[in-house]
């Protein structure tokens, strides 16, 4: 609900001004969301941020927290933008491995930590019910001529790559992508449902976003 909402809002705003600064957009979205439902902090559900832009000759980025976006170079090389916080937050409280059981007291403790450390100078930024995590938001700016392709991505589809290896480089994962989007997608989501009690691959559920 809040990805569509707030996704609305920032398309509606580029498309008034394309070629206005990201991060303050994103702050003005996330106020106008947090207005019109009565958002609370700490109550109020989250999302994450991947925004992709050709701007003139400029391709800019923006990621608030864990969805990255993936860039390939004309020259082949690759550069990732990406927002770490939120793993160093999970990585800091010391998360149960496995999936989740909120029966269990360490889950328990574990999930009280975290939220306690969302939208957090100590912890992690996400979008939600506090605006001002839009200034906190990493943004990217490139030479588009330089560019052959930009992967922008969940963490639950870049969790391929990043957590199981399959597909095991991101040049593969961006060629697969661009032929075959939908393909992409169902490799990690098999993967995952090869390992449905989260032994192999150590997560909180089974299948991500």
């Amino acid at each position: 609900w809040i990805a569509e909402e707030l996704g609305q809002r920032l398309a509606d705003g580029l498309e008034v001004d394309p070629a206005q600064p990201l991060s303050p957009l994103l702050e003005a979205c996330l106020s106008d969301l947090v207005d019109t439902y009565q958002l609370v902090p700490g109550e109020a559900p989250s999302a994450t941020v991947a925004m992709v832009r050709l701007n003139g000759d400029v391709v800019d980025v923006l990621v608030l927290c864990d969805s990255p976006v993936v860039v390939l170079y004309a020259d082949g090389t690759v550069h990732e933008i990406r927002d770490d916080r939120l793993a160093d937050t999970v990585a800091s409280i010391g998360r149960p491995d496995g999936l989740a059981d909120m029966t269990d007291p360490r889950w328990i403790t574990a999930a009280t930590s975290f939220e306690q450390l969302r939208n957090h100078p100590d912890g992690f930024w996400c979008a939600s019910a506090t605006p001002e995590a839009a200034r906190h938001a990493i943004e990217w700016h490139h030479p588009a001529a330089e560019i052959d392709t930009i992967l922008a991505m969940t963490d639950g589809a870049s969790a391929g790559v990043d957590e199981y290896g399959i597909p095991p480089t991101w040049h593969e994962a961006i060629q697969l992508a661009a032929a075959d989007p939908a393909g992409l997608l169902a490799l990690v989501h098999n993967t995952e449902a090869s390992d449905p009690d989260a032994t192999r691959w150590p997560r909180t559920k089974c299948h991500d976003d």
